[in-house]
């Protein structure tokens, strides 16, 4: 586990030695999965590579009760907010404590990180929008 969780830090590739079943063991100094701390930590190339091993990891909530991307949110990572929601994540399923992603960012103190949430969401909604000539009036 600590090959692991260094490359975690360190957001480089994983271990040869690394399994599937390791990503669901728990730091033993953070109690976080991988995912979990690629989260929080905001490493893309981490969480995409154990999303590629493990995309049930996505949604998964962690023993805290919170998913990968109710993590970011609480922390405030933008990184791996953006890492996590472009993967497909659901920023707006309840954690444990009953608050979606905005609103678990406001109670750990980060207000202006619900507003960063609203602009990556704008952002991709108006990125995906079809795009061509309307009917003019």
């Amino acid at each position: 586990m600590e090959a692991i969780v260094e490359a975690v830090y360190r957001d480089e590739p994983f271990p040869v030695e690394m399994t599937n079943d390791m990503l669901d063991q728990l730091d033993p100094s953070s109690g976080k999965t991988p995912l979990e701390l690629a989260a929080c930590l905001g490493k893309p190339a981490t969480i995409a590579a154990i999303l590629k091993a493990r995309p049930d990891l996505l949604h998964k909530e962690g023993v805290s009760g919170f998913t990968p991307v109710q993590l970011s949110s609480f922390w405030a990572n933008k990184t791996g907010f953006e890492a996590l929601f472009a993967a497909g994540a659901n920023i707006n399923s309840p954690a444990v404590n009953g608050l979606d992603c905005k609103a678990i960012a406001v109670s750990a103190g980060h207000a202006d990180f619900a507003k960063t949430i609203d602009e990556i969401v704008n952002s991709k909604s108006s990125k995906s929008a079809p795009k061509g000539k309307g009917k003019k009036k």
